[in-house]
């Protein structure tokens, strides 16, 4: 017996003797054979074979061709086979808005998903879309690794399906994944191969290493880096000692001493190997912010705090009474310093990074003092949010005790300046780290008869597990991870071909690369759509308040008989602009 084709509860469909498996990390795989018979053969979508203790199903009937009569030869009839993994029931299953375990999270159950979301909370909405469709025997899982960043995102996908979705996990939020069976990895490393392979007969276990450079990406050995333009200083590197021109505008963070050295760079050794070659690092995401800042190195920074832990952390909110009440209140920590004096000429927001509410932003109505809630020691009041259709926060979605905010649309106290340059000091140096040589790939050739002799290491050869590969010639020595793996057995022998290609980073395909662009562009005009939404809803605020404070000395106000070039007509004028220009 071969390879066994079989077709539901282990009834044998027939064999195969001769198969290639193609493993591609966090891509498709398949395991492709030819079958001849001397008589047709009805095929079923739903055939399956199992290997290296996975299994793949027929998903498509095959390509076949005829060449003989029925009964005449042996392979008068040639069937091509492609089995795919399981993993095939992600394509199968849409990704829609809903949450898990009714979470309190508001969700459409539509095919449009825009949430904040960190990875683990976006996993659960991957998780609860499978649970909708599989379960028992075939219900998946998603098992997260403790490395991954509980830094939430922006996510927006529409008429995705749930493949889709855990693809959106490495272009979106950089994770790493892995399926095997119906179990999803997200983040870490999937394992390591137990062996040195090195070029040579004895023990070394490779035959062939062949080096290719990449010529797609761009070697970058001078790097510019900008961080955000929130919460940036109102003189921002204009203090004393700032060489720069006084007319010069700076909308943005930048790396640390500009202003004493001009220099908005940083280079790397290897320019002296490919000489200058800028690029640009930016990221919105690094600006002045309380953001993982906790007392105890805010205190070591000589700012005197009273709190403990992180400063980012809600102390408690007072609960919502009314559906109509249009403000609320928290109590936060004591972050080093008072809000009401680092006001900006907009209102400062409160935005919420996790919890319920992850995403939501709300205007700050004042800040006050106020210790009566232990561990609190300013009590804010917020405007209640209402960009939806719906008002936040309400009677069952709140924010809680430990969910975590940053401030937004103030002047930050100049300690947070300084530590968020140099975090983009930090980000940019890791950028050049990864950027400023050329990239490369390894193909190796394992060695037959070394793998038929050492044949435990069958059971760590998969894509995603790292090899250690070592050639003093070529100059390496570390642990690279396996990309592809292509496996041609024959099961009339003990010798497994193998064919690895190894990377540090991920081989994009098209459909990864065409999926990085959309996902900026989606960013981008969310970001922006948020934006203008917020100035607009402020705009009309404005607008209302002006309204209700204009009236005429001889009581000609009247809303439906306005005096030309009154002030009402020109509010009405600019009003019916403001919406014409939307």
């Amino acid at each position: 017996m071969g390879f066994l084709v079989r077709r539901g509860d282990y009834n044998t469909l027939f064999d195969l003797k001769q198969i290639e498996y193609v493993g591609n990390f966090m891509s498709d795989r398949s395991i492709n054979s030819s079958i001849s018979s001397n008589k047709p053969i009805e095929f079923m979508p739903s055939d399956y074979i199992e290997y290296r203790n996975e299994t793949f199903v027929l998903v498509d009937k095959p390509t076949d061709k005829k060449t003989g009569r029925i009964n005449e030869s042996g392979d008068s009839f040639t069937y091509d086979l492609s089995f795919k993994p399981v993993s095939q029931e992600l394509v199968d299953c849409l990704f829609t808005d809903v949450v898990p375990n009714d979470n309190q999270q508001h969700y459409t159950g539509f095919p449009t998903v825009n949430t904040f979301a960190t990875v683990r909370e976006f996993c659960g909405r991957i998780q609860a879309n499978l649970d909708k469709i599989y379960t028992g025997s075939k219900k998946w899982n998603i098992i997260i690794s403790d490395s991954v960043s509980n830094e939430g995102k922006i996510a927006s996908l529409s008429d995705a399906s749930c493949w889709d979705a855990v693809s959106y996990l490495n272009t979106q939020y950089d994770c790493v994944f892995w399926i095997q069976n119906r179990t999803i990895y997200v983040g870490g490393y999937r394992g390591f191969v137990p062996h040195n392979f090195a070029y040579g007969k004895d023990n070394g276990g490779l035959y062939e290493i062949q080096r290719v450079s990449s010529t797609s990406s761009k070697i970058v050995t001078r790097v510019k880096g900008y961080g955000g333009s929130t919460n940036i200083p109102k003189k921002y590197k204009k203090e004393d000692g700032s060489i720069l021109p006084s007319t010069q505008y700076i909308p943005s963070l930048m790396l640390p001493d500009y202003e004493f050295t001009g220099i908005d760079y940083i280079d790397s050794k290897n320019t002296s190997i490919y000489g200058i070659k800028e690029g640009i690092f930016r990221d919105e995401s690094i600006y002045p912010s309380i953001s993982g800042v906790t007392a105890s190195q805010l205190i070591a920074s000589g700012i005197p705090v009273t709190s403990t832990g992180r400063i980012d952390e809600i102390v408690k909110m007072d609960d919502i009474s009314t559906e109509d009440q249009a403000q609320f209140n928290i109590y936060i920590k004591d972050i080093g310093f008072d809000i009401n004096d680092y006001l900006s000429p907009q209102p400062a927001i409160v935005s919420m990074k996790d919890g319920n509410l992850g995403g939501v932003e709300f205007e700050v109505v004042r800040c006050v003092l106020d210790s009566s809630v232990e561990g609190a020691k300013y009590k804010l009041t917020l405007n209640r949010n209402t960009d939806d259709t719906f008002t936040l926060p309400d009677t069952v979605t709140k924010i809680k005790s430990g969910d975590h905010f940053v401030l937004l649309q103030i002047y930050m106290p100049p300690v947070y300046v300084k530590a968020a340059e140099q975090k983009l000091k930090e980000a940019c140096l890791l950028y050049l780290s990864q950027n400023d040589s050329a990239k490369v790939t390894y193909s190796i050739g394992l060695s037959e008869i070394f793998i038929a002799k050492n044949k435990y290491l069958e059971d760590y050869l998969f894509e995603g597990m790292s090899l250690h590969v070592f050639d003093q010639d070529l100059g390496i020595n570390r642990d690279i991870v396996i990309q592809t793996i292509t496996i041609n057995d024959d099961y009339n022998s003990d010798v497994k071909s193998f064919s690895v290609i190894l990377s540090d980073e991920p081989v994009a395909t098209a459909f990864m690369n065409t999926q990085k662009e959309v996902v900026r562009i989606i960013d981008n005009f969310t970001e922006n759509k948020q934006f203008i939404d917020r100035n607009i809803r402020r705009n009309v605020i404005s607008l209302n308040g002006l309204r209700d404070r204009v009236f005429d000395t001889d009581g000609y106000f009247d809303n439906t008989n306005l005096r030309p070039n009154s002030i009402e007509t020109l509010y009405s004028l600019f009003s019916i602009s403001s919406i014409t220009s939307e």
